[in-house]
């Protein structure tokens, strides 16, 4: 049975297919679903010290404002839906946070990255898919 579902959300256009599906699951099974933003931190080299602290309150403040838009695609479910935001680096905060949920699932979507751009860069989503317990499911 399905009680919880963690959707990462970017921000972006890619969300709204994955947010389609991941409602009708959620419908289906009554399953809570946790919409996540996690803000890349900012290199410390790159600001000085008085600026940090600004720089990521802006930081916070945009993941706030992702999550709230990302809700508004679920108020005619009736589903339960909790929002959260934190800071790091996306894969490894997303499995945390599946891991200290007790998530059933990941439900995340993949963009048109480059073969090129995922294998020097590696995406959030492959390096979920391959090293969460949890399982995920991939929208593309």
């Amino acid at each position: 049975m399905l009680e919880k579902i963690l959707i990462p959300v970017d921000g972006s256009t890619h969300n709204e297919s994955t947010f389609d599906l991941a409602k009708k699951i959620a419908i289906n099974h009554n399953t809570k679903i946790i919409l996540l933003n996690v803000g890349k931190l900012i290199t410390h080299w790159t600001y000085s010290p008085a600026e940090i602290k600004n720089v990521e309150q802006k930081i916070k403040e945009a993941s706030q404002s992702i999550v709230k838009k990302a809700k508004k695609h679920f108020k005619d479910s009736n589903l339960e839906i909790e929002t959260k935001t934190t800071l790091g680096d996306p894969a490894i905060k997303i499995i945390d946070i599946a891991e200290k949920e007790n998530c059933d699932m990941i439900i995340m979507h993949t963009h048109g990255m480059s073969a090129t751009k995922r294998f020097t860069l590696g995406s959030v989503t492959n390096k979920v898919v391959h090293h969460s317990e949890t399982p995920v499911l991939v929208v593309k």
